[in-house]
């Protein structure tokens, strides 16, 4: 069967310098087993740089215009397919080729991605019978959510995909029941139906195969201790799921922690660089530290392989030692992601955080010092963070700044599907209603048990941004005006 294989962009000005690693290991599946699968990855058309390349090479069309959740919310509401926008996009997308496919899929990677994916497929529906399913890790978080409202689209992935994708396309040729299909939600009679949900084994799971794909669009700016040589970043994952329960992230509730083995790890890295010639390997695990064991395991077998590979991946600083720490340098770590998020010991305790704000002062400074550059995450407004909270954090911000190379804060959300939303209680809050003007869609706004109302706390989560933002990085009065601007305007979004 032929498959053609669509990354929606990102809207909201966000650039994408990523290679579509899910959709890439589902191709590889999908070929290994005889099928013809095409690859579009329209989001590279919200990054500049590939703007100008794609414009050179194939005729660039102006995706971009649809530049944020409204606009395009409002060419999904519009009821008299007026207005330039929809014309535009609808036009653009009737040029692309869609007949003699069996089956359109869409990757989707954020709220933004799923608004465009709908979009589109209204549109080829308008002009072609062929069948769209949608996947991708956001679905999985909200798939049961978004299906009954993306009226073109005929399947949903509600988890990996690899598992359903045969059983699928056998249904479709008639030699099996849509009913057996796991990980699947399909449309019968008027109705909606989700099947069970069945893991695929993670050494099974093939090798990315990026073929179809400029390699050279992905290319983003380079630290200069990288060299020019390692080229551009090509995802991998050791493990599926997470270790931890942290009480803001959905991640670990339809993850189920599944690690790869060394052997697998090793040689797939080697075949994949060996195949793309670039040598920066962006592990997208949640985080790759999983236990000291198995990371001394990894960095002994990617040191002994002679691999000269540069990496980066997000970590816990959770049992991290100084011994493990040069050995991960030894092996080309060259940056590590930590989710720090407050250094209040009260508040990582109620997050589930495994770790407390001491051991994750030694391990930034230790990562720091081995020559592995650090990205620190907060959240801003946690539930009941109090002026204590607030200035534990902000005291170790002073202490550290030396050791933190690059930082980014993210406003306190109450998303779906999180421990915090299924037992608000359990966190001291009390959920009210779904806040529609975020950004990311399905966070609920909540007032704090015996503390503040929603009105008073979203303007407690800007106050404690803009300050955790002046330390991080001081401003000018003018940049700090800028700052507060933008601020505001995102405090309006969670006020609705």
């Amino acid at each position: 069967m032929k498959i053609k294989l669509i990354i929606p962009p990102t809207v909201c000005g966000i650039a994408a310098f990523k290679l579509p690693y899910g959709a890439a290991v589902l191709a590889a599946h999908l070929r290994k087993g005889g099928h013809i699968v095409d690859f579009v990855d329209l989001s590279v058309f919200n990054n500049g740089l590939s703007d100008r390349m794609y414009a050179k090479k194939k005729g660039f069309v102006d995706i971009g215009a649809l530049k944020n959740n409204s606009q395009i919310e409002y060419c999904l509401n519009i009821k008299k397919k007026g207005g330039y926008l929809y014309h535009a996009f609808k036009k653009w997308v009737l040029r692309q080729e869609w007949s003699g496919y069996d089956l359109v899929g869409f990757s989707i990677q954020s709220y933004s991605s799923f608004l465009f994916a709908s979009l589109m497929s209204r549109i080829i529906k308008e002009s072609t019978s062929v069948p769209i399913i949608m996947g991708g890790p956001y679905l999985i978080l909200f798939g049961d959510i978004f299906f009954k409202q993306s009226i073109a689209c005929d399947y949903m992935l509600i988890a990996d995909a690899l598992t359903p994708i045969d059983g699928l396309l056998e249904s479709m040729q008639g030699r099996r029941s849509i009913e057996s299909v796991p990980n699947l939600m399909y449309r019968k009679n008027g109705r909606v139906f989700s099947n069970t949900r069945k893991r695929y084994p993670i050494d099974r799971i093939p090798n990315a195969d990026y073929s179809g794909l400029d390699p050279g669009i992905y290319n983003a700016p380079r630290h200069p201790s990288i060299g020019p040589h390692f080229g551009f970043r090509i995802p991998y994952e050791t493990s599926r799921g997470c270790a931890f329960n942290c009480s803001f992230c959905g991640f670990c509730k339809n993850h189920p922690l599944e690690i790869k083995s060394i052997v697998k790890v090793v040689d797939d890295i080697k075949l994949l660089t060996e195949t793309y010639g670039s040598r920066w390997i962006n592990f997208v695990n949640s985080e790759i530290n999983i236990s000291n064991d198995y990371m001394h395991d990894l960095c002994d077998a990617i040191i002994g392989s002679k691999i000269d590979i540069n990496w980066h991946s997000y970590a816990t600083p959770y049992r991290l030692d100084r011994d493990l720490i040069d050995k991960m340098k030894e092996s080309g770590c060259h940056s590590l992601y930590f989710g720090a998020e407050t250094a209040s010991n009260k508040l990582l305790r109620n997050m589930n955080k495994p770790f407390l704000a001491e051991e994750m002062e030694s391990v930034i400074r230790w990562t720091h010092n081995a020559g592995i550059e650090t990205r620190l995450f907060f959240i801003a407004g946690y539930p009941h963070e109090s002026e204590n909270d607030i200035k534990a954090t902000l005291e170790f911000i002073k202490r550290n700044k030396f050791y933190i190379t690059s930082y980014e804060i993210a406003h306190f959300r109450v998303e779906y599907g999180t421990d915090i939303f299924l037992n608000p209680a359990k966190y001291g809050i009390r959920i009210l209603r779904p806040n529609f003007m975020n950004p990311v869609k399905w966070c609920y706004e909540f007032d704090e048990i015996n503390g503040l109302k929603w009105k008073d706390k979203v303007k407690e989560i800007d106050r404690s941004y803009r300050r955790l933002s002046q330390v991080l990085e001081p401003k000018s009065r003018i940049s700090l005006l800028v700052d507060g601007l933008k601020s505001k305007i995102s405090s309006l979004c969670l006020n609705r």
